[in-house]
């Protein structure tokens, strides 16, 4: 995952409006505007990879699943913390913003 990626995710950790921003696009192409418009250097496909990443490693209720736990238990990399990190905050938006098609 590329360093403008990774700050994409720190800002979306950090950031509930942009997380609802991303949560009423609609579509990947959509969130993906919104997300050049935060952070650019990174391509749609790199976006749509990681946000199917986080997602997949959220459960419905917003809860990093017991696969990635373990994973954490056993320490990850650089990449895996950052698409772990916040899991709830994050994962709630990437969650409803999968629900709705966008990613």
């Amino acid at each position: 995952m590329n360093d403008s990626l990774k700050e994409f995710l720190k800002k979306l950790s950090e950031d509930e409006e942009l997380c609802a921003k991303l949560e009423s696009a609609g579509d990947s192409d959509k969130a993906y505007e919104i997300a050049k418009t935060i952070q650019e250097g990174f391509t749609k496909e790199e976006f749509v990879d990681a946000m199917t990443r986080i997602n997949n490693s959220i459960s419905a209720d917003g809860e990093i699943n017991d696969d990635d736990l373990i994973s954490v238990a056993g320490g990850l990399t650089t990449d895996e913390e950052t698409l772990l990190m916040d899991g709830t905050f994050l994962g709630s938006a990437i969650v409803a913003a999968s629900s709705a098609g966008a990613v």
